[in-house]
């Protein structure tokens, strides 16, 4: 698997009063360009704890004081219920992603797009009582539905079509590889769509399932989340 290195980190400031992260802006081998990073001693990736902790020596200059604004009386703002879900499964991703098991990531990002997916159909009929729910809600099944109900857009259909071939061949494929049938087509679909302007197209499977395929689902849940 391509390993990220980290080419530059400028501007480091703590994320908090708390102290417990580091905003700054790095470049890496795989990134295009320049991107904002918030580096953590308990980021799932090597090259997050390595920036974490070579900010701490000040080897890219001072660590700045944060500047953002500390409620300092009342609780804390309670996490929005739709978010608690994806809160507890990104915290559950970041482990698999730590495994560096493609077939892992696949697995475990393409059975959550398809539960929100379902759930967000589901809300559709709930909505259209006059509109009898299908009796099985089969992935294929489900992405063209709720396209045509306008739960999500034809773009959108494209991409999940894509992420739904390539869990297929995760699932069963025992050899599964970039040279799976369809996996390099769909992935490099994925990339042209939603990370062409960023991220380098390193054409190796451990990087453009951790990067490119649960970056797109990523894209996907969020949009289903605050539709």
């Amino acid at each position: 698997m391509v390993q990220t290195q980290v080419l530059s980190v400028r501007d480091p400031r703590w994320s908090n009063e708390e102290r417990k992260t580091i905003d700054c802006f790095i470049t890496t081998n795989t990134l295009k360009e320049e991107v904002p990073f918030t580096a953590s001693p308990y980021d799932s990736e090597l090259h997050g704890r390595d920036v974490f902790y070579r900010c701490m020596n000040e080897e890219f200059g001072p660590i700045a004081e944060s500047n953002k604004v500390v409620e300092v009386e009342g609780e804390p703002p309670e996490l929005p219920e739709k978010y608690i879900t994806l809160q507890r499964f990104i915290e559950f991703a970041n482990n698999e992603n730590a495994s560096k098991s493609p077939r892992a990531i696949t697995m475990v990002w393409g059975a959550f797009l398809e539960e929100e997916l379902i759930n967000k159909l589901k809300v559709w009929y709930e909505a259209n009582p006059d509109v009898n729910p299908p009796k099985r809600y089969i992935f294929e099944q489900v992405i063209d539905n709720a396209q045509r109900k306008g739960v999500i857009s034809s773009t959108e259909q494209a991409k999940y079509h894509a992420i739904r071939e390539i869990r297929n061949r995760a699932a069963h494929d025992w050899d599964f590889s970039i040279e799976s049938e369809g996996v390099k087509k769909h992935l490099l679909f994925l990339y042209e769509s939603d990370h062409s302007s960023t991220s380098q197209y390193i054409e190796d499977l451990g990087f453009l399932i951790s990067m490119i395929y649960a970056g797109s689902c990523g894209f996907l849940v969020m949009k289903l989340i605050d539709s």
